[in-house]
């Protein structure tokens, strides 16, 4: 017969397009939600090795883009962030992390991050 699986959402309400968050806080945080929801698991999901979100945004591009490059910030601070904005925009389309204010607020969440690890 048929499986009926729960799949966990975050919906964020209060993040405009061609926009960042209202904070780097904000952003590090849902950054962390993900990473859990992904670390506890989820029904449905046949192995472990396969904790990948699902992430999007009306366009796909900006926020789609910030929230999966916090994501590979809170794996690894040091990332190259130009690396990883061309690493997206070689695998999904060029306009990837477009948003300038965007962008800085992923430099911002990752020096805060350098700072708490350095720490």
């Amino acid at each position: 017969g048929e499986k009926r699986y729960t799949i966990p959402v975050l919906h964020v309400k209060n993040w405009p397009d061609h926009q960042p968050l209202p904070s780097t806080d904000q952003l590090e945080y849902l950054a962390d939600r993900v990473k859990n929801s992904n670390q506890n698991g989820a029904p449905g999901r046949s192995s472990s090795d396969k904790h990948l979100p699902m992430i999007h945004c009306l366009g796909g591009v900006g926020r789609t883009g910030t929230m999966a490059a916090a994501l590979v910030l809170k794996d690894n601070p040091h990332s190259n962030l130009e690396q990883v904005r061309a690493d997206f925009r070689n695998s999904r389309n060029n306009r990837m992390l477009e948003d300038a204010s965007q962008f800085v607020q992923l430099k911002a969440m990752q020096a805060q991050l350098l700072m708490t690890t350095a720490s």
